[in-house]
């Protein structure tokens, strides 16, 4: 029991410890919400925790080399273009098809990973 009222006190025991707590909550259900028409469509992103990372890093980056040279509203755009194509070519070292297991080729239907098998049904 002692382990659990630590736990609620590390996330909840002053108020910055509440707020950090809620903001790392908030920047993960934004995640989710980002993933989640994908994996509807049974498009399995194994790499979207990286993808994201890269995409902030690439987002901080035109912030510090960008931030005094452009007006806020294009910094913003150049912002998010570079977030996306970030988290592509991350995505593009991930996998080589279409699907993250790696194979070419596959329908994006989910069938090519069961059983282990790829998508010709081959192992």
């Amino acid at each position: 029991i002692a382990v659990y009222a630590a736990m609620i006190d590390g996330a909840f025991g002053t108020a910055r410890k509440t707020w950090i707590t809620f903001q790392n909550v908030a920047i993960l259900l934004c995640i989710s919400l980002a993933v989640t028409p994908a994996f509807r469509m049974r498009f399995w992103n194994i790499g979207a925790e990286g993808q994201t990372l890269i995409g902030c890093l690439a987002t901080a980056s035109c912030m510090i080399l960008l931030a005094d040279k452009v007006p806020n509203w294009l910094l913003i755009c150049v912002m998010v273009v570079a977030a996306i194509v970030a988290g592509r070519v991350r995505k593009g070292k991930m996998s080589s098809g279409g699907c993250s297991c790696g194979c070419s080729g596959c329908p994006m239907s989910g069938s090519c990973h069961g059983g282990g098998t790829g998508c010709d049904g081959k192992r």
